[in-house]
């Protein structure tokens, strides 16, 4: 999802990830992120997923 709000892009998404404990779960979300240029904003236990988001002006 992204909004366009006075010059500022938002986009929040989110990804499942496999992994067997949160901390794995965690680093493959940064490098996801990484990847994709934006920054992570958190990591849901529930299904092990994503939460990134990209703020650019």
């Amino acid at each position: 999802m992204s909004f366009l709000t006075n010059q500022l892009l938002v986009i929040f998404d989110s990804e499942p990830v496999e992994a067997s404990n949160h901390d794995e779960a965690e680093e493959e979300c940064q490098k996801l992120a990484s990847e994709y240029g934006v920054e992570l904003f958190g990591v849901e236990e529930r299904g092990k997923k994503c939460k990134y988001e990209s703020i650019s002006f």
